[in-house]
C-alpha cells in the first residue's frame, strides 16, 4: 500500500477514532523468548520510522515507512 492509498482509506474511516499501533517489546529469560506485544496510541514521534531502502524477508524495499514499534 502506498501512502496516497493509506490516506484515501483513512479518508473512509471515522474521523473521530483514535489511531492505535502495535508496540513490541523484546522478551527476556526463559518464560518470555518472544517478548510481548500491546497496541498504543499512536504517535508520530515514536512510532514512525522511515527508510529509502531496506531488505525483509529476502524482498527489496524502496521508501518504506514503517507504523508501530520493533524492538527485538
Amino acid at each position: 500500500m502506498t501512502v496516497s492509498e493509506l490516506i484515501k482509506w483513512l479518508q473512509t474511516q471515522d474521523q473521530d477514532a483514535v489511531v492505535h499501533v502495535v508496540l513490541h517489546e523484546a522478551g527476556y529469560g526463559y518464560d518470555n523468548q518472544g517478548g510481548t506485544a500491546k497496541t498504543v496510541a499512536f504517535d508520530p514521534n515514536k512510532h514512525v520510522d522511515h527508510s529509502d531502502a531496506i531488505i525483509y524477508n529476502g524482498k527489496f524495499y524502496e521508501k518504506e515507512i514503517l507504523l508501530g514499534v520493533y524492538d527485538g
